[in-house]
């Protein structure tokens, strides 16, 4: 009868008097919410299983970031994208000249294009597209871009009037719009301003975009003011020139060698990946689906564990009763 009562798990009778595994005990109670928690349990397992397996990909394709100097970071975005159906004057390589974050160069020519829209649509992750500081800061923002661009999580449009000086660039995070941001051509020169529309239909100016390359992969005068600046280490606020900058951390400096994606890793190296992903998820499904199992049979266990300790308690006050009745017998 002790051993009824101070046992967990008196599935067979007295002679099993064994305890269960504390954690399969604290992970499936009694009450009827156990197989739900189970279940749940199950769900965020498998959730984490996807989520590795999209960081996985992500560090594959980190393993495809080239270091280049920025003078050939340029150069190379040139020379992998030409297309002649968007507009001149969007064609080439876009210096961020007063963006403070870890980004320097990008190419509208990388974009999926739709004349019909005037929308350019940015899929991070693109060959040849962006490039990014080689310091901490580029680094975390560039594999963050690249497992974005890898799983479709994220992407930027470029909507343009009709002329193609005026754009307003919506920010999508799985379908949804979280941002917004203008795009403005400024008359005379070679230069774009990115900034904000106020509530009351304001153009904020934010920071200024240069063109350095052109179509045809020509040299403009700004990429003279960007290699010098990128060699002397300037910071943004020092930039020449410079008629927007971001005031916050403007005293940010860009490093020279820059991160440039330079493409997909070799079919060989994703089939690599993909095996060592289905094996990793496979083995955590059925780890997963076993939890849920043995949290049932524990349930079971606990359901027997209560009739014994009922039927227990209902014999021993039959003895004590039979006990005091045999006096008065």
């Amino acid at each position: 009868l002790d051993c009824l009562e101070r046992s967990t798990c008196p599935a067979l009778g007295p002679s099993d008097c064994q305890r269960v595994d504390p954690i399969l005990q604290m992970a499936a109670p009694s009450d009827a919410k156990s197989g739900a928690c189970c279940w749940c349990i199950i769900a965020l397992r498998m959730i984490g299983i996807i989520l590795l397996g999209a960081a996985c990909v992500g560090f594959s394709n980190m393993a495809c970031v080239v270091k280049v100097r920025t003078s050939d970071a340029a150069e190379d975005m040139a020379r992998h994208h030409s297309n002649s159906q968007i507009p001149e004057e969007l064609q080439g390589v876009f210096w961020l000249a007063g963006n403070t974050a870890p980004e320097l160069l990008m190419s509208f020519e990388v974009a999926t294009f739709d004349p019909s829209m005037h929308r350019f649509r940015f899929s991070w992750g693109l060959p040849y597209s962006w490039s990014y500081s080689s310091d901490l800061s580029g680094r975390a923002e560039r594999f963050l871009s690249t497992l974005a661009g890898t799983v479709e999580l994220s992407w930027l449009d470029f909507d343009f009037s009709s002329n193609y000086t005026v754009a307003t660039i919506p920010l999508y995070v799985a379908g949804i719009k979280v941002k917004e941001w203008s795009l403005r051509k400024e008359e005379g020169i070679d230069e774009w301003t990115r900034g904000e529309v106020s509530s009351d239909g304001v153009f904020l100016p934010r920071y200024s975009i240069k063109r350095v390359i052109d179509g045809e992969g020509q040299r403009l005068p700004a990429f003279e003011t960007l290699i010098d600046a990128a060699v002397m280490h300037t910071s943004v606020d020092h930039f020449p020139g410079l008629s927007y900058y971001i005031p916050e951390s403007s005293g940010r400096v860009k490093t020279d060698v820059q991160l440039l994606y330079s493409g997909a890793p070799s079919a060989y190296t994703r089939v690599l990946i993909g095996c060592f992903i289905l094996r990793l998820c496979s083995c955590l499904a059925l780890r997963a689906l076993r939890f849920g199992k043995g949290s049932d049979e524990s349930n079971k266990n606990q359901t027997r564990q209560k009739g014994w300790v009922q039927l227990a308690a209902a014999w021993k006050s039959q003895v004590v009763l039979e006990d005091e009745l045999m006096p008065l017998a």
